[in-house]
């Protein structure tokens, strides 16, 4: 019997609890205990009793239990089946994988968030939402069809992500644009920017979805395929009918061009087929909701009304709902207005045999009326197939111009991942020229997620500079400016929250949302992981560092004084024994969230140093100064970087205090491991000048303490460490335990390798894509120079960057590793770009500066810098 450890409520401590309120919270005491408060793993109990502690209320309400996991398995190893609905999150070879959680140990599924650390019942509502059930039925059939294969990817495209059968609903891909997303199939869309609910229970606020709704057609269904298309950013289900026969075809899509327009388009054909000469079929669409009185737990809509936009060429008319969120972030907040547009030809039907006939569900989405009517008038005259184009089109310029190439027939399994990783952290982030709406940064479960507490509430954390902004930074530096104006916007609002802490300069919130003021619930992390103001240092001087109009960038970002503000708070924030001694930075969370408040976390440490750096570096550019500067870089050299010896081998520590395997005081979940990847990042991306050595310590030390349940986004970092040391062997090993993270069949990336955890994990794709960029490619971006060293991937020959971006350039670079050659195209510059040159490792240099000339060359270390410098 396979038995685990559990918390079971007790029913008189919830009885008891059931006259107060928790966390400000009133329990709904009318549901069952059962109902109210599921299972739990027993290593949340570190995180209850912490909590409970900290707001002197009872930690007893969860006692412990065998509960018996017999009959949960779905083979003979005795796994747990990784699509199950189960409230355990499950196990892997016998082992726990809950507190290898980021921060949540559950999804839109609605099991209990970890870093919410109230005792949350697991559905917010009197029954829980359409995620939390198994498997959605397909949109346009009543009943799903029984004992179909399971076939999937039959085309081998890897940009295709095909299966005969849907998932559970969690794992549904999404459409998106940067503006608005939707998890297809479901009841919500999500909307860039629009949250509902005060400080930390702000969650993205849900606006009902009009492109999902269901038929029912009098046939028998006999096939049915489910089809995301990456490329095209479209997804399809194409169903069969026969008795009478039936072809039926549905898109949906967020419009890439007009990022105000959600469309379902659907086609119904019958053939004239002689067995059904005189049979009429009957299609009947049902109502998922009264589209005259929008209904959302988030926002409140006014009665719908009617609207006729007329043209040149037509007269359309369009129904129109406004609302506004029922809770503001802060209370000196007006609520968000949300307004929605839409045009429907949804209609019952009755085809005869040789007809056909086109239905379709046009909603603009948008903060006002005006604004959707604008973007209705774009396409008012304009026919499907060229709706459809235009959105085509739009994702084609984004493939162009960056993106990985894999041979699909070397290795699928790589090529496909690629494809799907770009494609969602593109589906969440602005075109470029967006303007009037300001862009509230990339979540770790991106746009389409993080409603109702889930999928961190669709809030940003360091996730965004430290692991998905550096591959958008190598391909899309246009995009890259987009999320640092994110923090730029907010840079009021972490002055103000650096004074209310009592520091100077500037403090980003470690949990952002909408007013850049701290979101997080956990108040630990908002407390004590400022790291997060040095990640955005850190993604201040990358941005510098690549793109030719510096100058610009700085003036028109506010980098300048974004820089002097953040070295300000990291100087208020050290504490240094003399005007020679060294300096510290105590009582912080570094990224192993596991141990906190520690002393001189060494990761905290080197990015505030690299932070306190990063005026001089901008005072270089602009030519300006600062009376504090030398202070700033005087600190900056002094901060401790704690190391220690083990075995006569010596390495980073993770902090003051720390002995890697052994259980520290400050461990809050109890237990010997660390987290997630932590000193191992100071290597890469941090790139702290080290030895060879000290490197392969640190990789081999803390590889061997970090949770094996940890977040999805560790191993590939270790990997680009293994890279570094040319040790091809184990860095492939540790590279390819991403695809455990990746859920059949449309690619969606689960934060934990059991499927569990933040979904659609962004952070995780970050990593995994740094991992090829980056490791397998071996480049490093330095202040006038990038390194290349590139490898094989795993089980290919040949793999390209195409679309790199530096300094102006646009390159595509195709490494050949079964001819030892690899080719460098220049496709093209700008009129600021500096002479760059081509260096190798053995002393030969190419010019780089033609358009369009291609350099193959043998395969080996090199830099590209401008022609002169040293």
């Amino acid at each position: 019997m396979a038995t685990a450890l559990v918390l079971k409520p007790d029913q008189s401590l919830h009885d008891d609890l059931c006259k107060k309120e928790t966390d400000g919270e009133p329990l709904d005491c009318n549901s069952s205990l059962e109902q109210r408060w599921p299972v739990l793993p027993i290593l949340t109990l570190a995180w209850f009793k912490a909590n409970a502690e900290r707001n002197g209320k009872s930690n007893n309400l969860w006692q412990p239990t065998i509960k018996d996991l017999s009959g949960m398995t779905n083979d003979a190893s005795g796994k747990l089946p990784r699509h199950s609905s189960q409230l355990f999150s499950g196990h892997r070879n016998g082992q726990s994988n809950q507190r290898g959680r980021r921060r949540s140990f559950g999804s839109e599924d609605g099991v209990i968030s970890k870093r919410r650390l109230i005792l949350q019942p697991r559905c917010h509502f009197s029954s829980c939402s359409a995620t939390d059930k198994p498997a959605p039925s397909p949109a346009l059939m009543d009943e799903p069809v029984a004992n179909l294969p399971a076939d999937i990817h039959w085309s081998r495209s890897p940009w295709l992500f095909q299966s005969k059968s849907l998932p559970p609903v969690k794992y549904m891909p999404e459409v998106g644009n940067g503006y608005i997303a939707t998890m297809v199939n479901t009841p919500w869309v999500h909307m860039n920017g629009l949250y509902d609910g005060q400080g930390t229970k702000s969650s993205r606020a849900r606006i009902p979805s009009l492109v999902a709704f269901n038929a029912k057609i009098s046939a028998k269904l006999v096939s049915q395929t489910f089809e995301l298309n990456t490329r095209e950013g479209v997804f399809t289900e194409t169903l069969q009918y026969e008795n009478p026969s039936l072809a039926v075809k549905r898109e949906v899509f967020a419009h890439r061009d007009n990022d105000n327009l959600l469309v379902s388009h659907i086609s119904f054909v019958r053939p004239n087929d002689g067995n059904d000469k005189e049979k009429r079929l009957d299609i009947t669409f049902k109502n998922h909701l009264n589209e005259e009185q929008l209904l959302s737990e988030d926002i409140d809509f006014a009665p719908t009304d009617t609207f006729t936009l007329t043209s040149n060429k037509s007269e359309i008319t369009f129904k129109r709902a406004d609302g506004k969120t029922k809770s503001p972030e802060a209370s000196e907040m007006d609520p968000s207005p949300v307004s929605l547009l839409w045009n429907s030809t949804l209609r019952n039907v009755s085809l005869e045999p040789g007809s056909e006939t086109n239905v379709h569900m046009y909603a603009f989405i948008g903060s006002s009326f005006d604004e959707n009517l604008q973007a209705a008038k774009q396409y008012l005259d304009l026919s499907y197939q060229e709706i459809r184009q235009a959105h085509v089109d739009r994702w084609s310029s984004y493939w162009n111009n960056g993106r990985i190439d894999v041979d699909p027939k070397e290795n699928f399994q790589l090529a496909q991942a690629l494809n799907g990783s770009l494609y969602y952290m593109l589906s969440s982030l602005h075109n470029k020229e967006r303007s009037g709406h300001r862009y509230i940064g990339l979540s770790p479960g991106g746009l389409a997620r993080g409603s109702v507490n889930t999928n961190y509430s669709g809030h940003v954390f360091w996730d965004t500079e430290t692991w998905m902004y550096p591959p958008i930074l190598n391909f899309y530096p246009d995009m890259a400016k987009i999320i640092l104006e994110y923090r730029v916007a907010m840079l009021d609002e972490a002055k103000a929250n650096a004074k209310l802490t009592g520091h100077e300069g500037a403090r980003f919130a470690w949990e952002s949302a909408f007013t850049g003021k701290e979101t997080s619930p956990w108040s630990f992390s908002g407390d004590y992981e400022v790291h997060i103001t040095g990640d955005i240092a850190f993604a201040v001087r990358q941005l510098l560092y690549v793109i030719d109009d510096k100058m610009k960038a700085i003036q028109d970002l506010r980098l300048e004084e974004m820089a002097i503000e953040m070295a300000r708070f990291w100087q208020s924030r050290s504490t240094c024994t003399d005007p020679d001694g060294e300096c510290h930075i105590r009582d912080v969370m570094p990224p192993d969230e596991y141990h906190h408040p520690v002393d001189d976390s060494v990761y905290t440490n080197y990015v505030a140093k690299l932070a306190l750096e990063l005026p001089a570096y901008i005072f270089k550019i602009t030519g300006n100064s600062h009376p504090d500067n030398e202070r700033w870089l005087s600190t900056a050299k002094r901060l401790v970087m704690p190391k220690g010896v083990s075995h006569g081998k010596e390495y980073h520590l993770e902090f003051n205090g720390f002995t890697p395997g052994i259980l520290h005081p400050k461990s809050i979940v109890k237990v010997p491991e660390i987290k997630q990847a932590d000193v191992i990042l100071l290597g890469y991306p941090l790139d702290m000048e080290m030895s060879a050595e000290l490197r392969r310590n640190d990789l081999e030390m803390y590889r061997k303490v970090t949770d094996l349940a940890g977040p999805a986004m560790t191993w590939g970092m270790f990997a680009v460490g293994y890279l570094e040391l040319e040790d091809l062997k184990e860095a492939n090993s540790l590279f390819e335990k991403n695809y455990e993270n990746i859920v059949e069949p449309f690619g969606v990336w689960s934060e934990c390798s059991n499927g569990e955890g933040c979904l659609n994990f962004l952070t995780g794709m970050g990593g995994f894509l740094q991992a090829v960029i980056n490791g397998y490619g071996g480049i490093r971006i330095r202040e006038d120079y990038i390194t290349l060293h590139p490898h094989p991937l795993p089980k290919t020959t040949t793999w390209s960057l195409v679309g790199y971006k530096h300094l102006g350039y646009q390159f595509d670079m195709t490494f050949d590793f079964s001819q030892n050659t690899m080719t460098i195209r220049t496709v093209n510059k700008s009129s600021m770009a500096p002479t760059l040159e081509f260096r190798t490792e053995t002393g030969n240099v190419y010019d780089l500066s033609r358009a369009g000339h291609a350099l193959a060359i043998p395969i080996e270390k090199s830099i590209i810098r401008p022609r002169n410098s040293q």
